[in-house]
């Protein structure tokens, strides 16, 4: 009998060792989770801004230069990269509806544009009489509002030839008691 108890405290130990390597590795891997989500977070916002300056800079110049264009090409293609990066481990790290926040759209709207510089010629205007507070993700909707507002810079860009004349307005309103976001 005395055999038989060692024999399944002994198995019972075992059990509870696997159990606390487990829990100690899920700590482990929640921490790193929170860790690549807090840098990410942080690499974002100074990454945005050297993009939009990017884009600005390239807007700027009158004649690219052939050896020129690769670079400015592979410059772009490379942030483009580590924003994907940063975006996929952000979205990895997130749980869903976790950062949702109470926001006044349009005074929030209005500030985002007050960040921006449009480049050179491109008019950046807000609109924005929805009156509506909604919970969002706030980083995921800036992200998204700036890449629409970059993509109308770049098609008044391919219009024109270039940025001598254009407006983007950012207009925020309701219909049928929905929220309309428009560029």
């Amino acid at each position: 009998h005395r055999d038989h108890l060692a024999e399944l405290v002994s198995e019972r130990t075992e059990e509870l060792q696997v159990a606390q390597d487990e829990l100690m590795r899920s700590a482990r891997l929640a921490t790193v989770g929170k860790l690549a989500g807090t840098i990410s977070h942080e690499l974002r916002n100074p990454l945005g801004t050297i993009l939009s300056t990017f884009y600005t800079f390239r807007s700027r110049l009158t004649k690219p230069d052939e050896k020129l264009t690769p670079l400015l090409d592979r410059i772009d293609r490379n942030i483009t990269r580590c924003v994907d990066f940063i975006e996929g481990m952000l979205d990895y790290t997130r749980l869903p509806n976790k950062d949702l926040v109470t926001t006044d759209i349009d005074a929030w709207c209005q500030s985002l544009v007050a960040d921006l510089d449009a480049p050179d010629g491109v008019s950046l205007q807000t609109d924005c009489q929805s009156g509506v507070k909604i919970a969002i993700d706030q980083d995921r909707m800036r992200q998204a509002i700036i890449n629409l507002l970059q993509n109308s810079w770049q098609a008044i860009e391919n219009y024109s030839g270039n940025f001598e004349k254009g407006s983007v307005i950012l207009a925020t309103a309701t219909y049928l008691n929905n929220l309309v976001i428009r560029i």
